[in-house]
């Protein structure tokens, strides 16, 4: 990993986790010693917000898009790919080792682009994140938010 630049250090528990991004393919690479303690559940989805820097103002907004996209965490690209966000590059999903790294990879995608209070907001103004309408979709991550 010569070509990697070392962008991100967290503690979580015991757990050091060092997050890279790939200089030839521009792709972000988790070397993680050890995932002891970090099951996904709502909970720990939440705290790892805190841990990564993510701004409380945004974690149910954030967290609704998770439960949307996965279907309640149990889709079969949650699964098999480790993937919260349905994140595809060249038409084809992610894959993660684990889901932290899928939300770390969403925040170098999106956090730094998100411009005022509302994540959906910024949805909105990304236009086609799903594949439904955006209208539809940020109703839909409305409802599941006023559910949290």
């Amino acid at each position: 990993m010569k070509n990697s630049i070392l962008i991100f250090i967290a503690l979580i528990s015991i757990t050091t986790l060092f997050f890279t991004i790939d200089s030839k393919t521009k792709e972000t690479v988790v070397i993680v010693e050890s995932y002891d303690n970090y099951a996904l559940n709502l909970e720990n989805i939440i705290n790892y917000f805190s841990v990564i820097g993510i701004d409380e103002k945004y974690h149910l907004q954030i967290l609704s898009q998770i439960i949307y996209e996965t279907g309640h965490l149990c889709s079969n690209v949650r699964f098999r790919d480790n993937n919260l966000f349905g994140i595809r590059i060249k038409g084809k999903y992610k894959k993660y080792h684990h889901w932290t790294e899928s939300i770390v990879h969403w925040k170098l995608l999106f956090y730094d682009k998100i411009e005022d209070d509302s994540y959906f907001d910024y949805l909105q103004k990304f236009g086609k994140y799903s594949e439904q309408d955006t209208k539809t979709y940020i109703r839909n991550l409305k409802s599941i938010k006023r559910r949290l």
